[in-house]
């Protein structure tokens, strides 16, 4: 660490991090006190509860053109600010004299890699005497990095200004990144530190193949221009600026750049005249003078929104933000937008505190006008049967797990003409006419026939339903809705799914849920969730005992199945009004519940949950927002750190709360409170029969995003197989990191190798830390190529581990896996090559290959599936099956990062794109229910192996009253 005024400040968040409470306070203080720059600027993250990285209360406090915005807003007759000036004491913090200023020209960049270079003297109007050169790369994709050290004089927020050239009608997009100053030496682009980016950001943005309309800078006038990014909070001392080109969409030209300017002014903007003759030859920093804009407008950026906590702001002022942040949500939402940055944000996602949705702002009107609109018909009846509770009346349909289906499973009967029935009796509460909806697969060419067929009193009602009779002409393989009319009578009533004969070809018929409804208006959507009514909630009071009140609390049997907020219902398993929660848990294990606060009125309902009491600090309670999935809809996934909840009309609002053994507390129970409700918290402790193993390999196919706070959250859930990079030895020790997989390809030759080698040893690592991994996926067509290429490292370095993760078993066959075999120290086969009718050779091949043994699956395609959580718990099940050492996935985050971001799985430009941990607003990470899930399958596996291999509470949760 850094000695002086900023490491004291350093010291002082990383010990209030680590929950020294008053200790961190008094240091951070210290260096406020004798810094009086860090006065206009507080930590990122302080007094902000979690919210996306988008649309946030940090962009428009960070952002110049929310600023803008803002400023214009105020100006307007009906914003009410005279009266808030009115009422607002003046700011705390004065303008200051001067503010710190770092230049950066070309010419810094003097050692520039190729394909960077520094162009021939050209006429500019920014450099003393009218020469100067630029920073060149050619057109295209990336375009590799280049890097230079600069100083940061001082602790405190500062906005990055680039001068670059535009030429019309094309893009040359670019990116800048500020590192760590050890970033600087490094010679591998998989080299990196957990301290991450401090500041990363595209210049002359442009997108490439989203699938909607591109937004883009191509259409601006050409020449040269000036472009900013939000503020960064940054600390005193040396760190490396890089440059690089970005991937992006074309036509193509050349990246030229004139130099950057890092400045402490929040207002301030470059022009010809106020950066006449302030370059130099190579970096310059300085202080200058508050620009004109900053000295008009300071008092102005001292309330801007998001300038300060929420928390900690007069209310008027309060109230004055959130009025702007709902016009400029409504104008986003509308298309109201009146540049480029406007546009961007129409597409970013925010979150909406008021309906607990997080998705861009037409989505989340989109979705409020339906929760709105739902017809929860008093006179309306639904009965909906999950098809694998069904009783087996003739053999045939079996249950298969699914995480796609509603309940988390589904019936299946095979490609057959066979008879097979299961049936279920249902109330039906008046006579009439009626709908049946059935979930099933259609898939495109085939025919998966079967019926549905009503039984009264032990006589045929009416006449059977046929569904799949016909080959699906579009679409492949989908689950999807059909609807039939039927006329019921009142009383009892048997179902029954029956398999029907027919013509070829056949294919599985996948039944999933069963809906039977008197409203004829109503349409599923998703899995078929049914509205909750009014009259439900309140006899959920009831049987809590609690007739009478607003909001319904109750406690979700298992955690890990899915539910949405309009829909949710209390079931068999579920406890309305739990008077307490017991959390069974083993030492240093972390165990999860779910509260659900279900509103029966047609007005919203806010709540401020606290955790009190001596064994407070073990528990954490967390909100669960709910995202847009274009497969599976509005899905329940995201966990928030906030302060409020709201429970919206008629809806359902629910807190994950986590139980930590691994916080030291001598006190053992702690209460919850729920508005008007109390549940006792209470963790019960085992411990390990015989020793406690150590944690499997597990991995998601990704790396962290690069912030200390993501690879902090991989750390708590025990991801400890990181792909794509490699950190130091210290760092990789404090994270329990044990493997890092780099795909590094075939060497060219020996001196590759050794290099390759060198620089994990000035990391510190040794051979044992890391892999190298030759290509994805290879199978019967690249087998021999990738022998020959694991043959050409072992034969420069035998030392050197070869990582191999062969493809589906239907392309990576036993002859394959014999090729490959005698080169591979970690093995992760997908795991169908564990199947038996494989053969014997190709089973005992996959058994024994590798000193290290994994395997590894795509659960991604339904990461947003309501009962994902199902799949990844999974994972341990299998692990512990096939005797493995941990398993990998594809993916915990995979999204292509210059289409869309990782909160976008609507307009995602790769269809594997699979998100399972979120970026936050002030550089935090968000954890989710899937990655919840990866902690408990974790700690699964580990009970398991304490047991002597016997699977624990198989798909149960781990709570109880």
């Amino acid at each position: 660490m850094r000695t002086g005024l900023p490491g004291c400040i350093r010291l002082g968040y990383a010990v209030r991090e680590a929950g020294i409470g008053r200790l961190g306070w008094v240091v951070l203080l210290l260096g406020v006190v004798l810094n009086p720059f860090v006065l206009r600027g507080a930590p990122p993250g302080t007094g902000w509860p979690d919210e996306p990285n988008e649309l946030s209360w940090e962009h428009a406090a960070t952002c110049l053109a929310c600023f803008e915005d803002f400023a214009r807003w105020t100006a307007g007759r009906d914003s009410g600010w005279p009266q808030v000036l009115a009422a607002m004491p003046e700011p705390v913090s004065a303008l200051p004299a001067s503010f710190p200023t770092v230049l950066i020209p070309a010419e810094a960049f003097a050692g520039a890699k190729a394909p960077w270079s520094l162009e021939a003297p050209t006429k500019l109007v920014t450099r003393k005497g009218g020469m100067g050169r630029l920073l060149r790369a050619p057109p295209g994709h990336n375009a590799g990095a280049t890097r230079t050290g600069i100083s940061i004089p001082a602790t405190g927020w500062y906005r990055l200004w680039v001068r670059a050239k535009h030429v019309r009608g094309y893009h040359a997009s670019f990116r800048a990144r500020l590192l760590p100053a050890e970033a600087l030496h490094t010679t591998m682009p998989w080299q990196t530190s957990m301290q991450g980016d401090f500041l990363n950001h595209r210049f002359d943005f442009a997108e490439h193949g989203r699938r909607q309309p591109v937004l883009s800078h191509r259409d601006d006038a050409g020449g040269f221009f000036w472009e900013s990014c939000p503020m960064v909070f940054l600390t005193a001392g040396r760190m490396t600026l890089e440059v690089a080109g970005c991937i992006h969409g074309g036509p193509f030209t050349f990246r030229r750049i004139d130099g950057f300017v890092l400045t402490a002014d929040p207002l301030f903007r470059p022009t010809k005249d106020n950066m006449q003759g302030r370059f130099g030859e190579g970096v310059v920093v300085g202080a200058y003078p508050p620009s004109a804009s900053t000295k008009r407008r300071w008092r102005l950026w001292q309330l801007r929104p998001g300038g300060r906590p929420l928390a900690d702001s007069p209310p008027v002022l309060v109230r004055c933000w959130q009025r702007w942040r709902r016009d400029l949500v409504g104008r986003l939402a509308r298309g109201e937008c009146a540049d480029l940055h406007q546009r961007r944000l129409a597409r970013a996602v925010y979150f909406d505190p008021d309906w607990n949705l997080i998705g861009t702002p037409a989505q989340v009107r989109d979705k409020v006008r339906r929760l709105r609109r739902m017809d929860r018909k008093p006179t309306s009846w639904f009965r909906t049967i999950e098809a694998e509770n069904m009783r087996e009346q003739k053999p045939g349909w079996t249950v298969q797990q699914d995480a796609g289906s509603s309940g988390g499973a589904r019936l299946t009967a095979p490609y057959a003409d066979l008879v097979a029935e299961r049936i279920a009796t249902v109330r039906i509460p008046e006579a009439g006419k009626a709908v049946l909806w059935v979930r099933h697969s259609r898939i495109k060419g085939y025919t998966n026939r079967f019926h549905v067929r009503f039984e009264a009193a032990g006589a045929k009602v009416g006449s059977r339903c046929e569904f799949g009779e016909e080959p699906c002409e579009s679409g492949g393989y989908r689950l999807r809705w059909t609807a039939h009319d039927v006329v019921l009578g009142k009383g009892p009533l048997t179902v029954v799914l029956g398999t029907s004969r027919g013509k070829s070809p056949y294919a599985y018929r996948h039944v999933d849920r069963i809906v039977l409804t008197n409203d004829r208006d109503w349409v599923p959507r998703g899995t078929g969730e049914v509205p909750v009514a009014p009259e439900d909630i309140r006899a959920w009071s009831q049987i809590g005992g609690k007739e009478g009140r607003e909001l319904v609390v109750w406690r979700q049997g298992n955690p890990w199945l899915g539910f949405s907020m309009a829909s949710a219902r209390a079931g068999a398993g579920d406890t309305c009004f739990p008077r307490s929660m017991v959390f069974d848990l083993l030492p240093g294990e972390v165990a999860s519940g779910l509260i659900h606060c279900t509103n029966s009125t047609r007005r919203a309902q806010s709540l401020t949950p606290r955790i009190t009491g001596p064994g407070a600090a073990m528990f954490r309670w967390r909100l669960v927002a709910h995202v847009l999935s274009k497969a599976y809809g509005w899905q329940a996934m995201p966990l928030l750190d906030r302060r409020e909840v709201t429970v919206p009309p008629l809806c359902t609002a629910s807190i994950w709360i986590t139980c930590d053994s691994r916080v030291l507390s001598t006190a053992r129970r702690a209460v919850l409170r729920l508005g008007e409700t109390e549940i006792v918290l209470r963790p019960h402790s085992g411990e390990f029969r015989g020793a406690c193993p150590p944690p499997p390999l597990v991995g998601g196919w990704c790396a962290p995003y690069a912030t200390p706070a993501s690879w902090r959250l991989f750390a708590d859930i025990g991801i400890n197989v990181i792909h794509g990079k490699m950190l130091p030895k210290e760092e990789m020790k404090t994270l329990g990191i044990r493997l890092f997989n780099v795909t590094l390809g075939t060497p060219p030759n020996a001196d590759r190798v050794a290099r390759v080698v060198a620089a994990t040893r000035a990391m510190g690592l040794d051979y044992g830390d890391w892999s190298w991994e030759i290509f994805d996926e290879p199978g019967d067509k690249s087998s021999a190529r990738w022998a020959a290429a694991a043959q050409q490292v072992k034969s420069f370095d035998r030392a050197v581990r070869i990582w191999c993760n062969p493809g589906d078993a239907a392309v990576c066959k036993t002859a394959a896996l014999r090729q490959m075999a005698p080169y591979v120290d970690v093995f992760c086969p997908y795991i169908n090559h564990f199947s038996t009718r494989l053969g014997k050779e190709h089973r005992d091949l996959v058994l024994r290959t590798g000193s290290v043994k994994l395997f590894y699956t795509t659960p991604c395609f339904a990461e947003k599936a309501p009962h994902a959580p199902l799949d990844l718990l999974r994972m341990a099940e299998s692990a512990l099956e096939y005797k493995r050492d941990g398993w990998d996935m594809f993916s915990l985050n995979n999204s292509y990062e210059y289409c869309n971001t990782p909160w976008d799985d609507v307009e995602a430009y790769n269809p594997a794109q699979a998100v399972s941990i979120y970026p936050g607003a002030w550089k935090r990470a968000i954890s989710t229910r899937n990655l919840e899930a990866v902690r408990e399958a974790i700690q699964r596996w580990r009970r398991a192996r304490a047991g002597g291999g016997r699977w624990p509470d198989a798909g149960k949760t781990k709570t109880r009253d």
